[in-house]
C-alpha cells in the first residue's frame, strides 16, 4: 500500500528519489531488518517531534509544488499531511511491537491518495495515479480481508475466517468506490466539488481557476481576507492586476476558451529593458519599441503558485522560468521549475494603448444562450443614444453606480438565475455579480469585451515600500475593446466595493516586512547552499537527538 501510495506522489510532484526511498524503507521494516520498541509516551514525542520537523520544511522549502486544484485546503497543508502521513506509516513498521499492519493504515492511504490526487497534473500523471489507485484497491483488499482482531498491542492477528472475510470484501467495495471515483475526479475537483456546492448555493471556490462561478469570488474576499498573497514593488500603484480572463459565460459560470501558446527565453539583448537580474530570463510576450515601460517587480507569498498577476498590456516579463504559457487574452502563466518567488513585468501601463489588429472579435462578444427578454430590453434602455463604445462605457459605469448598491454576498432564490434576478430586482451585490451584468450587456450592445478577475492593489507598505495585495482585494472588473484605444479597463462595481486606499497598524508592517525580508533571503540561497545549510541543520539535531534516542533504547530495553 505504502508503495502505491509513494509512486503516485513522486510521478505527481516529479520527485522519483522520494518514492525511492520511502518504498526502500518500508520494505525493511516490513523485512524486520531494523525494529525496536517504544513506550506510548516515547512513541508519541517521537511522532510529534516528526510532525514539527516535517512542518518546518514544508513551511521553508523552495521546492516548486505543484499547485492543488482543491482550494478549500492551504496548498501547504496538503503536502504536510501527505509527507506526515507516509513517513508515519513507515515509522510504524519500525516500532511495531508484533504485527508490522496497523489496523490505520488504509485509512491513511486514502486520506493521502485524496489529497495526492488533488494535485494539477497532466493527462499521463493521472494515468498513473489511476494505476496507483487500483494497485492500493488491491493491496489494501488483501488487507482488509484478514480479520480485524486486535491483539493486547493494538496490533492486527492475521486470520481470514469465511465470514469475515465475506464482510471485509463488502465493506471494502465502498472504499474502493471512493478510491477509484477520487482518481476520477480528483483531477478535476475544483470544477466538480464546486458543481456540488454550488446546487445549494454555496461559494466555495478560492482560487483563480479556468471556471468561475458567480459568487466564488466573495468566498475569497471574506475567508481569510488579511492573507497577504502578493507585494509589488513599483514606482506607482498598479492598479488591477490580472489574474484569469473569461469569454464564454453559461448562466451562472464564466469559461475561458482559448488558445494558449508558449513562451520560451529571449535570447536577445534587450536594450530598452533594464533591472533584470542575473538569475532571471526574458520572456517577450509582445514586441514593444517602447522605452517608457512602467516596471513592477512581483513577489508572491506562495512559491508554488503558477498564476502569474499582470498589469494589462504586459509585454515582457524577467523570471527565473523555462517556460510561460500566454492565451489570446493576454493571461500569462507560469511553466517550469521556480528558482525564486519573484517576476518582474513590463508594461505599457498608463501610456496610451493601442488597438490590437489581430484580435479575434467574435470571442468577446458571444452572447449567452436564453437570456431573459427583460434583460436584453434593459440594454438597449441602459445604451440609449450611445453611439460609441466609449460613450457605452461611460453609460454602463454610471447606470450600475447610480442604481445599485454594493454588499459582499447575495442570497439568489432557488431555481432561478442569478443574473437574471441580479439585473432585474437591483438586489445589493459584489464585483462577480456587476461584472458580469456589464459583460452581457456591453456585448448585447455589441461591444467586444471579456471577463477578468485579480486583485486591486491599493494598500501600501512604507517601511518596505511596496504594494501589498490581500485576499480582500480580489476583484472582478470587465475590459473593453475598442478599435482606436485597444483594450480598456471597465469598472463597473459601486466606489464602495472597489478596493481603496487602506492603511494599517505600524506594527503590522512592519511585521510583515520581516516577513517579507526572510522570503526574500531564502530566495537569493542557491539550491546548493540551501542544501549545505539543510544538511549542517540535520546533522546538528541529529547530533542533540542521539542520546535522546539512545536513552529511549536503553531504556525500554531495561
Amino acid at each position: 500500500m505504502i508503495v502505491n501510495q509513494a509512486v503516485a506522489y513522486s510521478i505527481m510532484t516529479n520527485s522519483l528519489w522520494f518514492a525511492a526511498v520511502i518504498s526502500l524503507t518500508a520494505f525493511m521494516g516490513v523485512w524486520g531488518l531494523i525494529n525496536f520498541t517504544l513506550t506510548p509516551m516515547k512513541r508519541y514525542f517521537l511522532l510529534i517531534v516528526l510532525g514539527i520537523c516535517i512542518a518546518v520544511m514544508t513551511v521553508f522549502s523552495q521546492f516548486n509544488y505543484p499547485p492543488t486544484l482543491v482550494s478549500y485546503f492551504n496548498n501547504s497543508l496538503i503536502y504536510f499531511t501527505t509527507h506526515y502521513l507516509l513517513i508515519r506509516q513507515v515509522i510504524e513498521y519500525f516500532i511495531s511491537a508484533n504485527s508490522r499492519l496497523t489496523k490505520y493504515q488504509p485509512l491513511y492511504g486514502i486520506i493521502v491518495l485524496t489529497f495526492i490526487g488533488s494535485m494539477e497534473s497532466n493527462s499521463s500523471q493521472s494515468l498513473v495515479f489511476l494505476l496507483c489507485s487500483i494497485g492500493f484497491i488491491i493491496s489494501a483488499s488483501l488487507f482488509t480481508a484478514f480479520s480485524w482482531t486486535p491483539d493486547a498491542n493494538n496490533r492486527l492477528n492475521l486470520r481470514l475466517p469465511v465470514s469475515r472475510t465475506l464482510v471485509s470484501i463488502v465493506l471494502f467495495s465502498v472504499v474502493a468506490g471512493v478510491t477509484w471515483l477520487s482518481g476520477m475526479f480528483l483531477i478535476n475537483i475544483e470544477e466538480n466539488a464546486n458543481k456540488f456546492m454550488f446546487s445549494f448555493n454555496l461559494p466555495v471556490s478560492t482560487g483563480f481557476s479556468n471556471r468561475a462561478k458567480l459568487g466564488s469570488l466573495a468566498y475569497k474576499k471574506s475567508n481569510s481576507e488579511k492573507k497577504v498573497i502578493l507585494r509589488v514593488f513599483a514606482d506607482r500603484n498598479p492598479g488591477y492586476l490580472r489574474a484569469k480572463a473569461y469569454n464564454v459565460y453559461k448562466s451562472p459560470i464564466w469559461k475561458i476558451r482559448s488558445r494558449t501558446t508558449t513562451i520560451l527565453p529571449d535570447t536577445r539583448k534587450m536594450k530598452n529593458v533594464s533591472s533584470i537580474e542575473k538569475d532571471q530570463d526574458v520572456f517577450v510576450l509582445k514586441e514593444s519599441e517602447t522605452d517608457d515601460w512602467f516596471t513592477a517587480n512581483v513577489w508572491s507569498a506562495y512559491s508554488s503558485q503558477q498564476v502569474m498577476f499582470t498589469p494589462l498590456e504586459t509585454k515582457i516579463i524577467a523570471a527565473s522560468l523555462t517556460e510561460l504559457q500566454i492565451d489570446e487574452s493576454e493571461i500569462v502563466v507560469s511553466k517550469g521549475q521556480k528558482k525564486k518567488t519573484n517576476y518582474r513585468t513590463f508594461s505599457t501601463l498608463g501610456n496610451s494603448p493601442l488597438p490590437t489588429p489581430d484580435i479575434n472579435k467574435e470571442q468577446f462578444i458571444e452572447i449567452p444562450k436564453n437570456l431573459h427578454p427583460d434583460v436584453i430590453s434593459l440594454s438597449g434602455e441602459v445604451f440609449k443614444g450611445c453611439n460609441d463604445t466609449i460613450s457605452k462605457i461611460s453609460a454602463v459605469e454610471q447606470y450600475f453606480n447610480t442604481e445599485y448598491k454594493y454588499k459582499l454576498g447575495i442570497q439568489v432564490p432557488e431555481n432561478t438565475d442569478p443574473l437574471t434576478y441580479f439585473l432585474m430586482e437591483k438586489p445589493p451585490a459584489h464585483c462577480e455579480y456587476f461584472a458580469t451584468g456589464a459583460a452581457v450587456l456591453l456585448r448585447l450592445a455589441g461591444v467586444p469585451c471579456r471577463y477578468v478577475t485579480g486583485f486591486v492593489l491599493a494598500e501600501w507598505n512604507p517601511l518596505g515600500e511596496y504594494w501589498i495585495a490581500r485576499n480582500r482585494d480580489a476583484n472582478a472588473w470587465v475590459e473593453v475593446y475598442d478599435d482606436k484605444k485597444g483594450w480598456l479597463i471597465v469598472e463597473a462595481t459601486p466606489s464602495g466595493g472597489v478596493p481603496s486606499t487602506f492603511s494599517n497598524a505600524k506594527t503590522t508592517y512592519i511585521w510583515d516586512y520581516v516577513k517579507h525580508c526572510f522570503r526574500v533571503f531564502l530566495a537569493s540561497l542557491s539550491m546548493d547552499a540551501l542544501k549545505s545549510l539543510l544538511s549542517k541543520c540535520i546533522s546538528f539535531f541529529t547530533g542533540m537527538l542521539h542520546p535522546l534516542v539512545y536513552l529511549f533504547i536503553v531504556g525500554d530495553g531495561q
